[in-house]
């Protein structure tokens, strides 16, 4: 099986880097690409995403193909997944927080408590790189507008038509704890679109690839199956 395997806004391909590996080892092919969401060639999470698609391999986004994004991965995950198999939305957003974006030292802290359940998993290399992220993106204001952009495409609503016309391949798989993509708005999603199925990850947040990446892999696994 191929899986397509989509990072969020605050990642990057090595946080697939654990699920990739284990796919592999099981015999399974695994592709995933750098998306630059902070760039400033790409107005619209539209336009990025005809741009992702040109990077991938064609296999991966044919029949026997399973497309996972995780966060705002889901989005582009939903966009270009007609022809795949399976569309897996890890934690993706169905809205997202129009809250202010503060600057300072304080607001990544909150948000790293956001997106995990438990951040002490995080090494010091991966709290230096988001840090290291943080400080580039709010060192002007040129480049904090760049975050402010991105998360108003964030909070761009995938239209109806599409879960609604996909509704049989698509699977959510969400944190219990995630506090960016509640629970209770999948569940809203589901009455909604009865055909989505949807798995919760126990002691888990936003960054389900990250926190839980074997579990992650045993479901992928799993619903290529079904």
């Amino acid at each position: 099986m191929n899986f397509l395997l989509l990072h969020g806004l605050a990642g990057n391909p090595n946080d697939w880097s654990v699920t990739a590996e284990y796919l592999e080892n099981k015999g399974h092919k695994c592709f995933v690409p750098k998306i630059p969401y902070l760039s400033s060639d790409y107005l619209t999470l539209n336009a990025l995403t005809e741009e992702v698609k040109k990077i991938i391999p064609i296999e991966f986004l044919e029949e026997n193909a399973i497309i996972a994004g995780n966060s705002l991965g889901g989005s582009i995950a939903l966009q270009i997944g007609e022809k795949s198999k399976l569309i897996v939305l890890v934690a993706s957003y169905t809205s997202t927080s129009t809250e202010r974006i503060g600057r300072g030292i304080k607001t990544l802290d909150r948000e790293i408590k956001r997106i995990f359940f438990d951040p002490s998993i995080l090494s010091i290399e991966k709290i230096k790189e988001y840090e290291s992220l943080w400080f580039g993106l709010t060192k002007s204001r040129n480049s904090f507008s760049k975050l402010r952009r991105v998360k108003r495409a964030a909070s761009y609503n995938v239209p109806d038509e599409l879960y609604a016309e996909m509704q049989d391949k698509i699977h959510v798989i969400c944190g219990e704890n995630d506090e960016l993509s509640p629970l209770q708005s999948f569940f809203g999603l589901k009455e909604k679109y009865p055909k989505i199925s949807i798995e919760t990850i126990e002691k888990c947040g936003h960054a389900i690839p990250i926190e839980k990446p074997i579990k992650l892999a045993d479901l992928l696994i799993l619903k290529a199956g079904n």
